[in-house]
């Protein structure tokens, strides 16, 4: 009796034949195996040679270990689209006739994917479209329309023309933004005005006068009083009021009125000035009037 140990596993274990060098047949079965695939792995890189792909012409060497030697498309993309390709080409329809192009008459032969095309190119059906909307224009035009404001039947002078006259036009207009207005909240439309009102001094005024009368500290009625008395005249055309924020004062409604209803009286030879608003401002005495 011998002490071997075995070559699959490693494991010592005792025999009568010093031939042995498996300690079971599992060993056995495991080491055939091993040396079965080391004799394929040698016969498939053997058989491993570069080849020329059908598909796209690049060459490659075939890898994994089947089929290796009818190995015919270096990746499986150029498979699909090599069987896909000769698949079309089966069912490919049959090659148009030519034919001479309707716009410069030059003949063609129209793609097998536009077998009913008329014009040999983009340009001729750019050409072709341009008159067909042309035509179709001329058409339009030579229609009479019911104008959409007063109903009036007119031949239009315009494809997209809609009303007989810009005086329809210029009222359909007006009653849309009348429309559109009337959507808008009330309060929201005073407030956007008051703001932009004089280039935005009519509010700062107010609010630099604390929203109330600087004579009687009203806060009801107010307005905005122009200092030097030319707000409320017209100018003339290429002339303005005088809207600076120094030339505007926040008075009430009745304020204002007294402002503007001094009377400049003559008694006894003298002329003398009367109104309301000296009395709220506390002014007494004579002015004197003197003639240059």
């Amino acid at each position: 009796m011998v002490s071997v140990e075995c070559i699959q596993c490693g494991k010592t274990f005792t025999t009568k034949d010093v031939r042995s060098k498996l300690c079971s047949a599992e060993c056995t079965r495991l080491r055939n195996n091993a040396l079965a695939r080391g004799r394929t792995d040698i016969a498939v890189e053997e058989k491993r040679t570069p080849k020329i792909c059908i598909h796209c012409g690049k060459e490659f060497i075939p890898t994994g270990k089947r089929n290796i030697s009818r190995a015919k498309y270096c990746s499986p993309r150029c498979r699909i689209n090599h069987n896909g390709q000769m698949a079309y080409e089966k069912k490919r329809p049959p090659a148009p006739e030519p034919r001479a192009c309707s716009v410069c008459g030059s003949v063609f032969t129209p793609h097998y994917s536009h077998p009913d095309a008329i014009t040999c190119s983009v340009k001729c059906n750019s050409v072709m479209q341009r008159a067909k909307q042309t035509q179709v224009r001329i058409i339009e035009l030579s229609k009479e329309r019911v104008c959409a404001k007063c109903g009036d039947v007119f031949t239009p002078p315009k494809a997209n023309q809609v009303y007989c006259s810009y005086s329809c036009r210029y009222e359909a207009k007006k009653e849309q933004t009348r429309k559109r207005h009337a959507m808008i909240p009330e309060d929201i439309i005073k407030a956007k005005n008051a703001q932009s009102r004089w280039g935005g001094n009519w509010y700062k005024a107010l609010e630099r006068d604390g929203f109330k009368c600087v004579i009687c500290s009203s806060i009801s009625g107010l307005n905005v009083h122009h200092i030097d008395a030319n707000g409320e005249k017209r100018k003339g055309k290429y002339t303005k009021n005088n809207t600076s924020l120094d030339n505007l004062m926040t008075l009430c409604t009745q304020c204002h009125k007294d402002i503007h209803g001094i009377l400049l009286t003559k008694k006894d030879g003298a002329w003398r000035v009367k109104g309301d608003i000296f009395e709220k401002l506390g002014l007494s005495g004579t002015i004197q009037i003197v003639e240059d």
